[in-house]
């Protein structure tokens, strides 16, 4: 499998350049960023995501953790989400809990792992526990709809 190495190398510029241009943090040139998108194509290279995670203290990903998709609301605003995080380089990852406390926990220990940027949720009293979890590390977490956590940040 082909590395950005690789792609810098058959693109002629520098692996920096390469990494800026997948992680979309800095201005890369439209001819630049041509000459990478034309390189990774040809080496069928796909930046791994994971990795680069592991040299800063985070990941792209924003977690959002939801009972289910059957209310409407909730796919509208999904979907919205989405198309928002997309804009700055992030992706959103649906958790669904179905409302049960062991694949609340399982979602949240992943994700953690996983060094996910932020945590969305709508919070439930009776999965408080859980949310401790989210709350002991260092990834920012955002209530959703309702305010029951006084120490996190909120959107109603």
């Amino acid at each position: 499998m082909a590395s950005i190495k690789d792609v810098a190398e058959r693109a002629l510029v520098s692996i920096a350049t390469v990494s800026r241009y997948y992680r979309g943090t800095a201005k890369v040139s439209s001819e630049t960023a041509e000459k990478i998108k034309k390189a990774a194509l040809e080496l069928n290279c796909t930046p791994d995501f994971f990795a680069s995670s592991l040299k800063c203290s985070h990941s792209n990903q924003i977690c959002l953790l939801i009972d289910g998709i059957r209310n409407l609301f909730f796919n509208a605003m999904t979907e919205n989400l989405e198309k928002a995080f997309q804009a700055y380089n992030y992706h959103l990852m649906l958790m669904l809990t179905y409302g049960n406390t062991d694949i609340l926990k399982r979602h949240i220990q992943n994700s953690l792992s996983m060094r996910a940027s932020a945590f969305l949720y709508v919070p439930n009293s009776n999965m408080a526990e859980c949310y401790n979890e989210i709350l002991k590390s260092d990834t920012y977490a955002l209530q959703l709809f309702l305010d029951i956590d006084k120490d996190v940040d909120s959107v109603t």
